[in-house]
C-alpha cells in the first residue's frame, strides 16, 4: 500500500522567539537574564519584542487549532494512523492540548517535554473521543515504552502548584 499524500500545514511550525531566534541559550541567559529567569519560572509570562508578543501563548494557539485540525481530518477518513511530525515545543503544546491540560503546565516538567527525534504516540477509543484513553513517550532507545492512562496525567497535573 502506498502512503497517502502528506497534509502541510503551514502554521504547525515551532515557537517563535523573535529576538532570542538563532541565538545561543548561554548568550541569551547572560544578555536577556530578566526574561530568561522569566521563561525558566513561568514560560507562559514570557514577553519578548519589547512585551508585545507571547511565544509560548502563540505557540499553544496554532498547536492547539493544528490539533483541531489534524484531529478531525482524520475522523474524516479511514486511516486508523495519524502521524504528526513537528519541533518540539509545539509538539508539547499540541501533548498538552490533547491530554486536556492548561498551557500553563508547558515546561513545568519533562513529562511532556520532546527532545529531537522523540515521539508521543495516543491512543483514543473512537474518532470522536476528546482525550486520548492513554499516551506514552516513545523512547528509541529502550524496545519497550510504558502507557500512561489520561487519568494519571491529570493526577500529575494536579499535584503541580499550577495546573486547573
Amino acid at each position: 500500500n502506498a502512503l497517502p499524500e502528506p497534509t502541510i500545514l503551514d502554521n504547525l511550525k515551532e515557537i517563535e522567539l523573535k529576538e532570542w531566534q538563532g541565538r545561543l541559550r548561554k548568550d541569551i541567559m547572560v544578555e536577556d537574564k530578566t526574561n530568561w529567569d522569566i521563561f525558566r519560572a513561568n514560560p507562559c509570562d514570557l514577553r519578548l519584542q519589547n512585551g508585545t508578543f507571547a511565544p509560548v501563548l502563540d505557540c499553544f494557539e496554532r498547536a492547539s487549532n493544528n490539533w483541531d485540525v489534524i484531529r478531525a481530518d482524520a475522523a474524516s477518513n479511514s486511516a486508523e494512523v495519524t502521524f504528526i511530525m513537528c519541533h518540539g515545543a509545539i509538539g508539547q503544546c499540541m501533548l498538552l492540548h490533547a491530554l486536556g491540560l492548561y498551557k500553563t503546565e508547558y515546561g513545568k516538567t519533562r513529562r511532556y517535554a520532546l527532545d529531537n527525534c522523540e515521539c508521543f504516540e495516543l491512543e483514543f477509543a473512537s474518532d470522536e473521543s476528546e482525550h486520548p484513553l492513554r499516551w506514552r513517550k516513545i523512547d528509541v532507545a529502550q524496545t519497550e515504552s510504558n502507557w500512561m492512562s489520561i487519568s494519571s496525567s491529570q493526577r500529575v497535573c494536579a499535584a503541580l502548584t499550577t495546573c486547573r
